[in-house]
Protein backbone atom coordinates (compact mmCIF):
# COMPACT_ATOMS: atom_id res chain seq x y z
CA UNK A 1 0.00 0.00 0.00
CA UNK A 2 1.59 2.96 -1.12
CA UNK A 3 1.81 6.43 1.55
CA UNK A 4 -0.83 8.23 0.33
CA UNK A 5 -3.18 5.90 0.82
CA UNK A 6 -1.84 4.95 4.55
CA UNK A 7 -2.47 8.59 4.77
CA UNK A 8 -6.04 8.74 3.56
CA UNK A 9 -7.20 5.82 5.56
CA UNK A 10 -5.64 6.90 8.63
CA UNK A 11 -6.96 10.36 8.08
CA UNK A 12 -10.47 9.07 7.48
CA UNK A 13 -10.29 7.19 10.54
CA UNK A 14 -9.06 9.70 12.56
CA UNK A 15 -12.40 12.25 11.20
CA UNK A 16 -14.40 8.99 12.17
CA UNK A 17 -13.39 8.50 15.33
CA UNK A 18 -13.52 11.87 16.59
CA UNK A 19 -17.54 12.36 15.12
CA UNK A 20 -18.50 9.21 16.98
CA UNK A 21 -16.52 10.69 20.15
CA UNK A 22 -18.16 14.01 19.58
CA UNK A 23 -21.40 12.69 20.12
CA UNK A 24 -20.56 10.57 22.69
CA UNK A 25 -18.93 13.17 24.46
CA UNK A 26 -22.54 15.12 24.78
CA UNK A 27 -23.80 12.63 27.20
CA UNK A 28 -21.01 12.73 29.80
CA UNK A 29 -23.37 14.62 32.11
CA UNK A 30 -26.04 12.43 31.52
CA UNK A 31 -24.40 9.09 32.67
CA UNK A 32 -22.89 10.97 35.45
CA UNK A 33 -25.00 13.18 38.29
CA UNK A 34 -23.06 15.72 39.89
CA UNK A 35 -24.22 16.30 43.11
CA UNK A 36 -22.37 19.15 44.36
CA UNK A 37 -24.18 21.67 43.16
CA UNK A 38 -20.99 24.51 42.98
CA UNK A 39 -19.81 22.76 39.68
CA UNK A 40 -22.48 24.94 38.32
CA UNK A 41 -20.47 27.84 39.02
CA UNK A 42 -19.61 30.21 35.78
CA UNK A 43 -15.97 30.12 35.35
CA UNK A 44 -16.06 33.83 35.08
CA UNK A 45 -17.65 34.01 38.84
CA UNK A 46 -15.16 31.33 40.15
CA UNK A 47 -12.26 34.15 38.78
CA UNK A 48 -14.05 37.36 39.95
CA UNK A 49 -14.59 35.47 43.28
CA UNK A 50 -11.26 34.11 43.69
CA UNK A 51 -8.26 36.26 45.52
CA UNK A 52 -5.65 33.13 43.42
CA UNK A 53 -4.76 34.37 40.39
CA UNK A 54 -5.33 32.06 36.80
CA UNK A 55 -3.13 34.41 34.50
CA UNK A 56 0.02 32.88 34.12
CA UNK A 57 -1.54 29.04 34.25
CA UNK A 58 -4.80 29.39 32.01
CA UNK A 59 -4.42 31.43 29.06
CA UNK A 60 -8.09 33.70 28.55
CA UNK A 61 -7.18 37.42 28.58
CA UNK A 62 -6.05 39.16 26.20
CA UNK A 63 -3.02 42.46 26.09
CA UNK A 64 -2.35 45.23 23.92
CA UNK A 65 0.77 43.43 22.66
CA UNK A 66 -0.78 40.19 20.97
CA UNK A 67 -0.86 40.03 17.47
CA UNK A 68 -4.13 39.43 16.01
CA UNK A 69 -3.62 35.77 15.10
CA UNK A 70 -2.72 35.33 19.21
CA UNK A 71 -5.77 37.52 19.97
CA UNK A 72 -7.82 36.14 17.79
CA UNK A 73 -6.50 31.85 19.12
CA UNK A 74 -6.64 33.45 22.91
CA UNK A 75 -10.12 34.34 22.39
CA UNK A 76 -10.64 30.70 20.88
CA UNK A 77 -9.25 29.09 23.43
CA UNK A 78 -10.89 30.82 25.92
CA UNK A 79 -14.68 30.96 24.52
CA UNK A 80 -14.33 27.14 24.68
CA UNK A 81 -13.12 27.15 27.75
CA UNK A 82 -16.03 28.57 29.45
CA UNK A 83 -18.38 26.63 27.22
CA UNK A 84 -16.20 23.38 28.22
CA UNK A 85 -16.14 22.38 24.68
CA UNK A 86 -13.47 20.26 23.17
CA UNK A 87 -10.06 22.07 22.65
CA UNK A 88 -7.95 20.17 19.93
CA UNK A 89 -4.49 20.54 20.59
CA UNK A 90 -4.27 22.60 17.24
CA UNK A 91 -5.35 25.45 19.05
CA UNK A 92 -2.60 25.37 20.94
CA UNK A 93 -0.15 24.23 17.78
CA UNK A 94 -1.28 27.36 15.89
CA UNK A 95 -0.15 29.50 19.08
CA UNK A 96 2.84 28.00 19.35
CA UNK A 97 4.13 29.08 16.03
CA UNK A 98 4.07 32.54 17.30
CA UNK A 99 6.26 31.49 20.29
CA UNK A 100 9.95 31.81 21.04
CA UNK A 101 11.34 29.16 18.85
CA UNK A 102 15.16 27.47 19.43
CA UNK A 103 15.57 26.12 15.93
CA UNK A 104 16.35 28.73 13.32
CA UNK A 105 16.77 29.11 9.73
CA UNK A 106 20.18 30.21 8.74
CA UNK A 107 22.00 30.13 4.97
CA UNK A 108 22.25 27.13 3.31
CA UNK A 109 26.13 25.21 4.87
CA UNK A 110 25.94 27.99 7.48
CA UNK A 111 23.99 26.21 10.33
CA UNK A 112 24.36 22.47 12.62
CA UNK A 113 26.71 20.31 10.44
CA UNK A 114 26.63 22.23 7.29
CA UNK A 115 22.27 22.85 7.17
CA UNK A 116 20.70 25.80 7.18
CA UNK A 117 19.17 24.81 10.54
CA UNK A 118 21.18 26.71 13.39
CA UNK A 119 20.21 27.26 17.45
CA UNK A 120 19.63 30.33 19.03
CA UNK A 121 22.11 31.63 21.15
CA UNK A 122 19.05 32.67 23.80
CA UNK A 123 16.51 30.41 25.59
CA UNK A 124 13.03 30.97 25.17
CA UNK A 125 12.24 33.31 28.00
CA UNK A 126 15.25 35.44 27.46
CA UNK A 127 14.32 35.97 23.64
CA UNK A 128 10.75 37.95 24.39
CA UNK A 129 12.26 39.31 27.87
CA UNK A 130 9.85 36.94 29.47
CA UNK A 131 6.90 38.17 27.77
CA UNK A 132 5.37 35.32 25.94
CA UNK A 133 3.06 36.38 22.93
CA UNK A 134 -0.04 34.29 24.37
CA UNK A 135 -0.07 35.68 27.78
CA UNK A 136 -1.08 38.97 28.80
CA UNK A 137 1.27 39.12 31.58
CA UNK A 138 5.49 39.22 31.41
CA UNK A 139 7.07 36.07 33.42
CA UNK A 140 9.66 37.45 35.78
CA UNK A 141 12.92 35.05 35.37
CA UNK A 142 14.02 34.01 38.94
CA UNK A 143 17.25 33.28 39.86
CA UNK A 144 17.61 30.72 42.81
CA UNK A 145 18.42 33.99 45.01
CA UNK A 146 15.71 35.48 43.90
CA UNK A 147 13.20 32.37 44.77
CA UNK A 148 15.10 32.63 48.46
CA UNK A 149 14.13 36.73 48.73
CA UNK A 150 10.63 35.80 47.60
CA UNK A 151 10.49 32.98 50.42
CA UNK A 152 11.87 35.34 52.71
CA UNK A 153 8.93 37.84 51.96
CA UNK A 154 6.46 35.32 51.70
CA UNK A 155 7.09 34.40 55.24
CA UNK A 156 7.39 37.77 56.81
CA UNK A 157 4.03 38.08 55.57
CA UNK A 158 2.92 34.73 57.43
CA UNK A 159 2.92 32.54 54.27
CA UNK A 160 4.72 29.53 53.76
CA UNK A 161 6.49 28.90 50.83
CA UNK A 162 5.22 24.36 50.03
CA UNK A 163 4.61 23.30 46.59
CA UNK A 164 3.61 19.96 46.19
CA UNK A 165 3.70 17.60 42.85
CA UNK A 166 1.63 14.86 42.28
CA UNK A 167 1.74 12.96 39.25
CA UNK A 168 4.39 10.86 36.60
CA UNK A 169 7.65 11.61 35.06
CA UNK A 170 6.34 14.75 33.24
CA UNK A 171 5.36 16.87 36.25
CA UNK A 172 8.28 15.31 37.91
CA UNK A 173 10.45 17.20 35.69
CA UNK A 174 9.21 20.30 36.27
CA UNK A 175 11.28 20.03 39.58
CA UNK A 176 14.56 18.81 38.33
CA UNK A 177 14.72 21.65 36.22
CA UNK A 178 14.02 23.90 39.33
CA UNK A 179 16.56 21.83 41.38
CA UNK A 180 19.22 22.31 39.01
CA UNK A 181 18.41 26.28 38.66
CA UNK A 182 18.43 27.16 42.66
CA UNK A 183 21.27 25.84 43.36
CA UNK A 184 22.30 28.47 45.38
CA UNK A 185 19.59 27.71 48.09
CA UNK A 186 21.06 25.50 50.83
CA UNK A 187 18.50 22.21 50.46
CA UNK A 188 18.27 19.04 51.12
CA UNK A 189 16.63 16.05 49.53
CA UNK A 190 14.89 13.00 50.73
CA UNK A 191 13.72 10.43 49.29
CA UNK A 192 10.50 8.45 50.50
CA UNK A 193 12.85 5.65 52.41
CA UNK A 194 14.71 8.80 54.58
CA UNK A 195 18.22 8.54 52.49
CA UNK A 196 19.53 12.06 51.89
CA UNK A 197 21.47 12.75 48.40
CA UNK A 198 23.26 14.97 46.55
CA UNK A 199 21.69 17.39 43.80
CA UNK A 200 24.79 16.05 42.15
CA UNK A 201 23.48 12.36 42.21
CA UNK A 202 19.91 13.62 42.10
CA UNK A 203 19.64 14.97 38.54
CA UNK A 204 23.25 13.33 37.35
CA UNK A 205 23.39 9.29 36.19
CA UNK A 206 22.98 7.81 39.28
CA UNK A 207 19.73 9.55 39.86
CA UNK A 208 18.88 8.07 36.19
CA UNK A 209 19.99 4.68 36.91
CA UNK A 210 18.16 4.51 39.99
CA UNK A 211 14.82 6.92 39.38
CA UNK A 212 12.73 4.54 41.31
CA UNK A 213 14.67 4.94 44.40
CA UNK A 214 15.43 8.22 44.12
CA UNK A 215 12.69 9.79 42.02
CA UNK A 216 9.69 7.91 43.00
CA UNK A 217 8.65 9.55 46.41
CA UNK A 218 10.71 12.98 47.60
CA UNK A 219 10.76 16.23 49.53
CA UNK A 220 13.16 18.76 48.97
CA UNK A 221 13.36 21.48 51.77
CA UNK A 222 15.85 24.09 52.45
CA UNK A 223 18.19 23.91 55.80
CA UNK A 224 17.38 27.03 57.22
CA UNK A 225 14.85 29.36 58.07
CA UNK A 226 12.52 29.87 56.45
CA UNK A 227 11.85 26.58 54.59
CA UNK A 228 11.37 26.54 51.23
CA UNK A 229 9.37 22.87 50.35
CA UNK A 230 8.86 20.92 47.22
CA UNK A 231 7.32 17.39 47.45
CA UNK A 232 6.99 15.03 44.73
CA UNK A 233 4.24 12.06 44.67
CA UNK A 234 4.22 9.96 42.30
CA UNK A 235 1.09 8.84 40.75
CA UNK A 236 0.64 7.27 36.83
CA UNK A 237 -3.14 6.37 37.92
CA UNK A 238 -4.11 9.10 40.09
CA UNK A 239 -7.45 7.82 40.91
CA UNK A 240 -6.05 4.87 42.50
CA UNK A 241 -4.24 4.05 45.97
CA UNK A 242 -1.02 2.90 47.08
CA UNK A 243 2.94 3.96 47.34
CA UNK A 244 6.47 3.36 47.35
CA UNK A 245 6.87 2.73 50.75
CA UNK A 246 3.99 0.32 50.76
CA UNK A 247 4.84 -1.57 47.53
CA UNK A 248 8.14 -1.34 49.33
CA UNK A 249 6.96 -3.29 52.58
CA UNK A 250 4.53 -5.55 50.13
CA UNK A 251 8.44 -6.69 47.96
CA UNK A 252 6.44 -4.95 44.88
CA UNK A 253 8.98 -2.93 43.77
CA UNK A 254 8.57 -1.69 41.20
CA UNK A 255 4.84 -0.78 41.11
CA UNK A 256 4.80 2.00 38.52
CA UNK A 257 0.69 2.08 38.71
CA UNK A 258 0.00 3.71 42.25
CA UNK A 259 -2.13 6.47 42.66
CA UNK A 260 -2.79 9.28 45.05
CA UNK A 261 -6.22 8.68 46.37
CA UNK A 262 -4.74 8.15 49.91
CA UNK A 263 -2.35 10.92 49.89
CA UNK A 264 -5.37 13.43 48.98
CA UNK A 265 -7.18 12.06 51.49
CA UNK A 266 -4.47 12.80 54.31
CA UNK A 267 -4.11 16.25 52.62
CA UNK A 268 -8.24 17.05 52.52
CA UNK A 269 -8.02 15.94 56.57
CA UNK A 270 -4.66 17.86 57.38
CA UNK A 271 -4.72 20.71 59.99
CA UNK A 272 -5.09 23.95 58.92
CA UNK A 273 -1.76 25.82 58.41
CA UNK A 274 -0.06 22.34 56.93
CA UNK A 275 -1.32 22.40 53.57
CA UNK A 276 0.85 22.86 50.78
CA UNK A 277 0.29 26.56 49.33
CA UNK A 278 -0.15 24.69 45.72
CA UNK A 279 -0.41 21.49 44.65
CA UNK A 280 -0.03 20.75 40.96
CA UNK A 281 -1.33 17.11 39.51
CA UNK A 282 -1.13 15.70 36.30
CA UNK A 283 -2.31 12.26 34.34
CA UNK A 284 -3.30 11.07 31.47
CA UNK A 285 -0.44 9.18 29.69
CA UNK A 286 -0.51 6.01 32.39
CA UNK A 287 -4.31 5.90 32.70
CA UNK A 288 -4.15 5.08 28.85
CA UNK A 289 -2.54 1.29 29.28
CA UNK A 290 -5.17 0.25 30.54
CA UNK A 291 -6.82 -0.46 27.93
CA UNK A 292 -10.10 -1.00 27.15
CA UNK A 293 -11.83 -3.33 24.44
CA UNK A 294 -13.32 -0.28 22.61
CA UNK A 295 -11.72 3.58 22.72
CA UNK A 296 -15.26 4.38 23.93
CA UNK A 297 -14.86 2.46 26.77
CA UNK A 298 -11.33 3.73 27.17
CA UNK A 299 -12.80 7.64 27.47
CA UNK A 300 -15.10 6.63 29.83
CA UNK A 301 -13.84 4.70 32.11
CA UNK A 302 -10.72 6.86 32.06
CA UNK A 303 -12.60 10.58 32.37
CA UNK A 304 -15.41 9.90 34.29
CA UNK A 305 -14.60 6.92 36.09
CA UNK A 306 -11.67 8.43 37.12
CA UNK A 307 -13.41 11.69 37.73
CA UNK A 308 -15.89 10.44 39.62
CA UNK A 309 -13.45 9.16 42.11
CA UNK A 310 -11.23 12.64 42.56
CA UNK A 311 -13.99 14.80 42.07
CA UNK A 312 -15.13 15.47 46.10
CA UNK A 313 -11.37 15.48 46.86
CA UNK A 314 -9.79 17.96 44.66
CA UNK A 315 -13.27 20.06 45.25
CA UNK A 316 -13.04 20.20 48.93
CA UNK A 317 -8.98 20.82 48.62
CA UNK A 318 -9.31 23.93 45.91
CA UNK A 319 -11.31 25.33 48.62
CA UNK A 320 -8.31 25.32 51.29
CA UNK A 321 -5.74 25.94 48.86
CA UNK A 322 -4.44 26.44 44.73
CA UNK A 323 -4.80 23.09 43.05
CA UNK A 324 -3.81 23.08 39.72
CA UNK A 325 -4.48 20.56 36.89
CA UNK A 326 -1.39 20.46 34.42
CA UNK A 327 -2.52 19.40 30.39
CA UNK A 328 -0.06 17.43 29.21
CA UNK A 329 1.81 18.78 26.37
CA UNK A 330 1.26 15.98 23.00
CA UNK A 331 3.35 13.21 22.36
CA UNK A 332 5.77 12.97 19.66
CA UNK A 333 4.02 10.99 17.13
CA UNK A 334 6.40 10.89 14.64
CA UNK A 335 8.72 9.03 16.80
CA UNK A 336 8.59 5.12 16.66
CA UNK A 337 5.18 3.89 18.35
CA UNK A 338 3.59 -0.12 18.79
CA UNK A 339 0.53 -0.11 17.04
CA UNK A 340 0.12 -4.07 17.59
CA UNK A 341 -3.04 -5.12 19.25
CA UNK A 342 -1.14 -6.70 21.68
CA UNK A 343 1.22 -3.42 22.42
CA UNK A 344 0.95 -1.44 26.09
CA UNK A 345 1.28 1.91 24.39
CA UNK A 346 -1.65 1.23 21.79
CA UNK A 347 -3.73 4.30 23.00
CA UNK A 348 -1.18 6.47 23.62
CA UNK A 349 -2.29 8.47 20.93
CA UNK A 350 -2.78 12.49 21.04
CA UNK A 351 -6.38 11.90 19.73
CA UNK A 352 -7.17 9.57 22.65
CA UNK A 353 -5.07 11.72 25.21
CA UNK A 354 -7.38 14.56 24.03
CA UNK A 355 -10.35 13.11 24.49
CA UNK A 356 -9.72 11.82 27.90
CA UNK A 357 -8.23 14.70 29.03
CA UNK A 358 -11.29 17.22 27.46
CA UNK A 359 -13.67 14.91 29.31
CA UNK A 360 -11.31 14.98 32.71
CA UNK A 361 -11.20 18.82 32.44
CA UNK A 362 -14.88 19.18 31.93
CA UNK A 363 -15.63 17.31 35.14
CA UNK A 364 -13.41 19.00 37.36
CA UNK A 365 -14.49 21.20 39.94
CA UNK A 366 -14.50 25.19 39.10
CA UNK A 367 -11.89 26.16 41.96
CA UNK A 368 -9.18 23.87 40.13
CA UNK A 369 -7.07 25.69 37.97
CA UNK A 370 -6.62 24.24 34.39
CA UNK A 371 -2.59 24.63 33.31
CA UNK A 372 -2.79 24.93 29.52
CA UNK A 373 -0.26 28.29 28.98
CA UNK A 374 2.67 26.40 28.89
CA UNK A 375 1.33 24.47 25.67
CA UNK A 376 1.93 26.63 23.17
CA UNK A 377 5.51 26.84 24.46
CA UNK A 378 5.66 22.46 24.26
CA UNK A 379 4.36 23.08 20.79
CA UNK A 380 6.88 24.97 19.59
CA UNK A 381 9.57 22.69 21.16
CA UNK A 382 7.92 19.89 19.01
CA UNK A 383 8.44 22.02 15.95
CA UNK A 384 12.13 22.52 17.13
CA UNK A 385 12.60 18.90 17.02
CA UNK A 386 10.85 18.15 13.92
CA UNK A 387 13.26 20.87 12.35
CA UNK A 388 16.35 19.22 13.68
CA UNK A 389 15.20 15.61 13.17
CA UNK A 390 14.19 16.56 9.16
CA UNK A 391 17.95 17.48 8.89
CA UNK A 392 19.40 13.89 10.74
CA UNK A 393 20.96 16.18 13.22
CA UNK A 394 22.60 14.26 15.79
CA UNK A 395 20.72 15.29 19.10
CA UNK A 396 23.81 14.37 21.16
CA UNK A 397 25.89 17.04 19.40
CA UNK A 398 23.40 19.77 19.97
CA UNK A 399 23.73 22.60 23.05
CA UNK A 400 23.05 21.21 26.54
CA UNK A 401 21.29 23.54 29.25
CA UNK A 402 22.71 23.69 31.97
CA UNK A 403 24.39 20.14 32.95
CA UNK A 404 21.19 18.15 31.31
CA UNK A 405 22.79 15.93 28.56
CA UNK A 406 21.58 16.95 24.71
CA UNK A 407 18.96 14.15 24.71
CA UNK A 408 17.62 15.58 27.98
CA UNK A 409 17.68 18.69 26.97
CA UNK A 410 15.86 18.94 23.52
CA UNK A 411 14.14 15.10 24.70
CA UNK A 412 13.60 14.75 20.44
CA UNK A 413 14.37 11.09 20.17
CA UNK A 414 11.73 9.78 22.75
CA UNK A 415 7.58 10.31 22.62
CA UNK A 416 6.58 11.21 25.93
CA UNK A 417 8.89 13.96 27.26
CA UNK A 418 9.36 17.78 26.48
CA UNK A 419 12.62 19.09 27.03
CA UNK A 420 14.23 20.52 29.95
CA UNK A 421 15.24 23.68 28.07
CA UNK A 422 11.55 23.93 27.60
CA UNK A 423 10.67 22.71 30.83
CA UNK A 424 12.54 26.00 32.17
CA UNK A 425 9.31 27.79 31.29
CA UNK A 426 6.91 25.57 32.85
CA UNK A 427 9.25 25.68 36.28
CA UNK A 428 9.34 29.41 36.00
CA UNK A 429 5.57 29.84 35.43
CA UNK A 430 5.30 28.57 38.84
CA UNK A 431 7.61 30.36 40.65
CA UNK A 432 6.22 33.11 39.19
CA UNK A 433 2.98 32.38 40.51
CA UNK A 434 4.08 31.89 44.19
CA UNK A 435 6.48 34.94 44.00
CA UNK A 436 5.22 37.70 42.07
CA UNK A 437 2.55 38.72 44.82
CA UNK A 438 5.30 39.45 47.13
CA UNK A 439 8.19 40.36 44.66
CA UNK A 440 6.30 43.00 42.82
CA UNK A 441 5.71 46.35 43.94
CA UNK A 442 2.25 46.71 42.52
CA UNK A 443 0.75 43.01 44.08
CA UNK A 444 0.04 41.40 41.25
CA UNK A 445 -0.02 37.90 40.23
CA UNK A 446 1.82 38.87 37.15
CA UNK A 447 5.03 40.90 36.93
CA UNK A 448 3.07 43.64 34.55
Amino acid sequence: MKAPQVFFIVSLFTSILIMVLNYQSISLYERWEIQNSEYAISHDKVTSDSVVCRDIFEIGKHSPNMSDMIDVGVSVISHRKKERRFLHHHFYDIIGYAQPHMAMTTAEGRGLNGTNVAVNKQWRLQQVGGRLPHLACSLREYSGKDIGTCVGLRAKAGKTTHIMYIGDSRIRQHIEVLLDHMRDLDFIITTYQGQVITVEDFLGQKGSKQWFKYKHNFRVETSSSPRFILDYHWASDIQKRGNAREAEAAGKLPNYHVGAIDLLNTLKDAPEGTLPDLILLNTGAWQLMDIKGNIIDQVDSTAIEVMQVLYPLLNHLSELTTVVWALPDSFKEFMLHDFGSTGKYTQQTNAILEWVLNGQAQLLPPRVLVWDSFLPVSHAALSDCIMFLSKNLDIKKLPAYSIFKPEITWHCTERMHVGFEALFVAAQMTINHICNPFMDEKGYCCST
